[in-house]
């Protein structure tokens, strides 16, 4: 990795953080322990909750690319995951379980939807021309 990318990855971490702790105060009154952060080369996640290592893993390409307010959604949504295993401590149930669905309802989240759902169509259009609109193409 060149200098600005490991750069722009420490920033990101950070951000990752502070939009944890500010999550954490918020939702659960500081009831977590900070994680261990970190972004990961993979297109298989957006991202994950590793209770064995307490590791908070997001995917890099997808922290860099989508809008912030996508990215903090998928740390919720790990956060709430997170706190399932280590406050509730629930270990019989899945994993988007009862449990799960019902701290993601308390934090504003729709307990059923998948972290990675499609963008709308009219959001692909504005980025599409968002993209057209920055692009040096005259046509």
């Amino acid at each position: 990795m060149e200098d600005w990318d490991v750069l722009r990855d420490q920033l990101l971490l950070h951000e990752l953080e502070r939009a944890w702790r500010d999550a954490n105060w918020r939702w659960f009154r500081e009831a977590l322990a900070p994680p261990v952060f970190r972004l990961a080369d993979t297109s298989a996640t957006l991202g994950s909750w590793r209770a064995a290592d307490r590791t908070l893993s997001m995917a890099r390409a997808f922290v860099r690319a989508e809008p912030w307010v996508r990215v903090v959604e998928v740390l919720h949504h790990e956060m709430a995951h997170q706190y399932v295993a280590e406050v509730l401590k629930v270990t019989d149930e899945t994993d988007h379980g009862p449990a799960f669905r019902q701290i993601l309802g308390r934090m504003g989240h729709d307990g059923d939807a998948s972290e990675a759902a499609p963008e709308s169509p009219a959001l692909a259009r504005v980025r599409k021309l968002l993209a057209l609109a920055a692009s040096p193409n005259t046509h």
